[in-house]
This record gives structure tokens, sequence and C-alpha cells, in this order.
């Protein structure tokens, strides 16, 4: 891993929740928490693919990130924003993101699968040569469908499950 001339890292989290525009719940809270951590030695930016759910403006909520010391790109601000929100096409923007960048670290949640197409294409040698992925296993959205007794066989689930399971792999 190259580290820039002051020896921070430059990082990445890639999420759908995080304190601030998500309201609150575990992955919310565990990915706040970790930015919060990494940023006292490290860069870190924050690649955000969920809904704004608090009532401030993607400026405001920069800007408290800002004061924090970490970089906040709300992919509903940024070039990658895909015309579906598909589980697909946020994986893909993810990656599209990603490769626009230089990070020496990139954290994904495994929730929503957002690292699979990050991880396809390091896995092929397409990109993230330099770059190391790592999963923060907090709970796959099977566990939740569960949980709240939402079992059914509808083909999203399935492929939910599918690139949740690669990414974290």
């Amino acid at each position: 891993m190259l580290r820039p001339a002051d020896g921070k890292a430059n990082i990445c989290l890639v999420t759908l929740e995080i304190l601030g525009p998500y309201l609150g719940g575990g992955i919310a809270t565990s990915v706040h928490g970790l930015a919060l951590e990494l940023a006292r030695d490290h860069n870190v930016a924050v690649f955000y693919a969920g809904e704004n759910l608090s009532r401030k403006s993607w400026q405001a909520i920069s800007a408290e990130f800002q004061q924090l010391n970490i970089e906040f790109i709300p992919l509903e601000e940024s070039l990658f924003k895909p015309k579906s929100n598909s589980i697909q096409a946020l994986s893909f923007a993810s990656h599209n993101f990603l490769k626009s960048r230089s990070f020496d670290v990139v954290y994904f949640h495994d929730y929503g699968g957002l690292g699979y197409y990050p991880a396809l294409a390091k896995k092929q040698g397409l990109a993230y040569e330099n770059t190391i992925f790592a999963a923060v296993l907090h709970g796959p959205s099977a566990w939740a469908r569960i949980a709240n007794r939402g079992i059914s066989s509808d083909i999203g689930n399935f492929e939910k499950d599918f690139l949740e399971r690669r990414s974290i792999e």
C-alpha cells in the first residue's frame, strides 16, 4: 500500500447508510463510528449511495462531515448517478466512482452488495491493483427479511443475496 508523504492512507467507505443523511440503525451507526475513528489518522472519504432521509441539504450534510475531517460524496450529487436504483446499478456506480479516484483501502458493508462490481473488477485484474478491499460484516438483507418475517421468493431477493455474498468473499 502506497501512502502519501504525510503517511496517511487514503480510505473510502462505500455505504448505503451513515448517520447524517440516514437517521439511525446499526449499519449507519457502525459506519459513522468507523469513519470517525479512521479520520483521526487518515484521509477519509465516504461514498454514500443511500437516500437522504434527513431534512438537510446534501451541501449541509457535506459541510458537517467536513467539520469531522471526512469528505462526503453523495451518489445523488456525483457524476455516477445511475438511471436506476437497482442493487446492480448502485454497485456499478460505486465501481465507477472508485475507478475515478485512488484509494489505499476501501471498506464495503455486506448489506446491499455495493462491493460486487468493484470486487469483480479487482478479481479480473481490471482495476484496484494497489487497493485493499475490506468487508464490514454487519448483516445481509436476508437477515433483515427473515427477522421481519419478509421471506419471499421474489427474484430481487435472490439477486441481492448473490451480490452481497460475492462482494464479501
